[in-house]
């Protein structure tokens, strides 16, 4: 499970301001570590794990993921200095 050089893959954000390898932005950055508390909440709803109560996933909660995703997508897209040059 070693990828992006000899990093493991989980490392993909890291402390520095690179998500994966590539430099990005604040705003980027906390959209990532949001948007990745929202799903792994999600998560340990449906599933129950680590003794949390089981919710299920519905159509609010996966719309609620899509659209948290894909405004991370956008601010990467048009805020990130990466893809301005």
């Amino acid at each position: 499970m070693v990828g992006l050089g000899r990093r493991p893959v989980w490392c993909g954000v890291r402390g520095d301001g690179r998500a994966a390898g590539a430099p990005v932005g604040a705003a980027t950055l906390t959209a990532l570590v949001v948007s990745g508390q929202l799903i792994c909440s999600v998560m340990l709803d449906q599933f129950g794990w680590i003794g949390f109560e089981l919710h299920p996933t519905g159509m609010g909660r996966i719309a609620g993921s899509v659209l948290l995703l894909s405004g991370t997508l956008l601010i990467w897209r048009f805020l990130s200095t990466s893809w301005a040059r």
